[in-house]
């Protein structure tokens, strides 16, 4: 069905998203595709990308960021038509990693005006 168990790393404040691919069923059986965590509050149903054909596990960076730091395991199942329930994926590892390398620049005076302080090949302050 999915492959393996994968270890999910996010960093807190980060965009994520990770692509899962079912095998071995027709699509039309398939109700839903549903990742789940308790210990991080996380029960979402993911979309389906025709262009990629792989269901997508998405979490913005308003949401990782309320995000405990922690490890702990996730579930990957799948909900079919008929009503039947199949975990693809049990016990997954997932880890939510705190950010330690902010990238200041990109907000940054010095660094919007850089060109001002590079002169004849060197940085002058």
């Amino acid at each position: 069905m999915v492959k393996g168990n994968v270890e999910i790393k996010i960093i807190k404040g980060d965009y994520y998203q990770k692509n899962v691919l079912v095998e071995n069923v027709p699509l039309p059986l398939i109700e839903g595709v549903y990742f789940s965590c308790y210990k991080l509050n996380i029960c979402q149903k993911l979309e389906y990308d025709n262009d990629i054909q792989r269901f997508k596990f998405v979490l913005q960076p308003s949401e990782t960021k309320e995000l405990n730091d922690i490890r702990t395991d996730y579930d990957i199942t799948i909900k079919f038509n008929d009503e039947k329930i199949k975990t693809a994926s049990y016990r997954g590892s997932i880890v939510v990693l705190p950010k330690t390398n902010e990238v200041g620049c990109l907000n940054n005076e010095w660094w919007r005006n850089r060109n001002y302080f590079w002169r004849w090949g060197r940085f002058r302050y």
